[in-house]
């Protein structure tokens, strides 16, 4: 129990440091960037689809724990969650067990080569890093896939229904490798099924995840306006 809690406050500490809060980039850091490459997506341990009951699509943030509210709130606020998506896990487990080990065990393929496909979308539509994109530039956008989930977006007539979700922690890295800033990016299906009804159809799985690719482009780029200091436009 020590050891875990250790892990978990670690965890915690660093994604306070890494977070903070969320700057613009200066005049002349933006004169700095030259030219930038996207980098394949490293993907984190994850061996299977992970379904979440518990949660509305909780985001990368809230995924890894955020410490936004202090550092010890955070840490019993977490265990507390930690907990409780457990036993909400388990119970819907126990009533949908056929289901929900079939469901986990669908491969989603390709999810790097998706990933990297959207980041460079969004960095090809926009203003200042369109034209700086090169196959070796000398900043580099660094991307971790932190998870691909099945989260609870709401209920109908007591069944859960699920939309896909795939966690990025997105990163632009200068020449000595230091960061520049690091956006926390959840793309998110727009359509969701019960249980029962993505086992009996595994396309409806990877219908889902291609939505939720497509979403990627459009939070990065709405990211990147922030970190620009310009207005989002839908």
């Amino acid at each position: 129990m020590k050891k875990h809690f250790h892990i978990l406050a670690t965890t915690l500490i660093l994604t306070f440091v890494l977070t903070g809060c969320s700057t613009k980039l200066s005049q002349a850091q933006q004169d700095e960037i030259k030219t930038v490459t996207v980098i394949t997506p490293i993907m984190e341990d994850q061996k299977n689809l992970i379904i979440n009951p518990s949660a509305k699509n909780p985001g990368v943030q809230d995924s890894i724990g955020m410490a936004g509210g202090g550092l010890i709130p955070s840490l019993i606020g977490a265990a507390i969650d930690a907990g409780i998506r457990s036993y909400k896990k388990g119970s819907f487990e126990e009533k949908y067990p056929e289901e929900s080990k079939f469901v986990s065990t669908i491969k989603i393929e390709n999810i790097e080569e998706n990933v990297k496909k959207e980041i460079t979308a969004a960095l090809k539509n926009d203003d200042f890093f369109a034209n700086k994109l090169r196959d070796n530039g000398q900043y580099q956008v660094k991307t971790k896939i932190h998870s691909y989930e099945l989260n609870k977006v709401d209920e109908l007539n007591n069944e859960i229904r699920f939309g896909a979700a795939i966690n990025l922690i997105v990163e632009l890295k200068d020449t000595k490798d230091s960061s520049v800033f690091t956006e926390y990016i959840t793309g998110t299906s727009e359509e969701y099924f019960n249980i029962k009804e993505l086992a009996k159809d595994e396309q409806l799985v990877h219908k889902l995840f291609s939505q939720a690719y497509k979403k990627i482009d459009f939070e990065l780029s709405t990211a990147l306006d922030k970190r620009l200091g310009r207005e989002h436009i839908n």
